[in-house]
């Protein structure tokens, strides 16, 4: 074995501990990755599931909201109609009102006297005549009266139920006004939830991305290490080949040495041991 050779094998050796080190580093790298990619699904499977939570809840909040919005509606033209009657009938009712009247105790009183005395007094044509037609005039003003009452009545009524309809569409404002800032919650929590599962999915992506090149890196390593691994060996069959030729070769001379000594013995007529015998006959120890 040359200093060559060995140190050679001794930088192949280092080389192969180094990258059997390398090789558990990066498996402990990829098992952290590989747990924390499981530990990411998860987390992305529970926001997900949020997710769909949420949009159900808000997806449930519109029918509720146009339910409000037609509701609204529908009082608002029924508003609307109640508030043009309410016109037409106030007008009507400063007609009756218009000039001032007796109320109809005081106008009924008056009446009732004119009639005792046209039935009870002697009177002349003409002043017959004239309580005649006051009578008309007085029962033109009851009349004028009874009906403003009506229509006073009729007026207080429609103003009653605009008043009341206004209040329900200040309710339905408050309930809708609710459901918009439930919704607006709603959209705001969807928005943060789709941010971080979009985040968690970006942080996936990129652990996808690590584990490549740390497989990659590993591959190269396993490559790297088999390639020493064979050089190595062969270097090492080569070596033992060599030390087997040099130790054949040592026999050999060693042999020749022995056998020249023995023949030098048997020429001088010196006594020869069994083997030595043997070599100096040219047969093999």
């Amino acid at each position: 074995m040359s200093a060559t050779e060995e140190a050679a094998l001794a930088e192949m050796t280092k080389r192969l501990d180094s990258l059997a080190v390398y090789k558990r580093g990066i498996i402990g790298q990829l098992r952290e990755l590989n747990q924390r990619g499981k530990e990411l699904q998860i987390e992305f499977g529970k926001l997900t599931e949020r997710l769909r939570t949420e949009r159900d809840q808000l997806n449930e909040l519109f029918p509720k909201l146009k339910e409000y919005k037609d509701k609204r509606s529908d009082i608002i033209t029924k508003l609307k109609e109640d508030k043009e009657q309410a016109r037409k009938v106030g007008t009507t009712l400063k007609s009756y009102e218009k000039g001032g009247f007796e109320n109809d105790r005081i106008l009924t009183d008056k009446l009732n006297k004119i009639e005792w005395k046209l039935q009870t007094e002697r009177l002349t044509r003409e002043e017959e005549k004239e309580l005649v037609q006051f009578v008309k005039e007085l029962e033109a003003k009851l009349k004028r009266y009874k009906k403003a009452n009506t229509t006073r009545q009729e007026y207080r009524d429609i103003m009653g139920d605009v008043n009341e309809l206004r209040d329900k569409v200040d309710e339905i404002d408050v309930a809708a006004d609710g459901i918009r800032e439930e919704i607006g919650k709603r959209k705001e929590s969807v928005h943060q939830l789709l941010t971080q599962r979009q985040n968690i999915l970006d942080e996936i992506m990129e652990h996808g991305k690590d584990i490549g090149e740390l497989r990659t890196q590993l591959d190269k390593a396993y490559a790297e290490f088999e390639d020493i691994r064979k050089k190595r060996n062969d270097l090492i069959i080569s070596m033992k080949a060599k030390d087997n030729e040099t130790i054949m070769l040592k026999r050999k001379a060693f042999l020749e040495k022995a056998k020249d000594e023995a023949k030098s013995k048997l020429e001088a007529g010196m006594t020869l041991s069994f083997d030595e015998l043997r070599l100096a006959l040219g047969e093999e120890a």
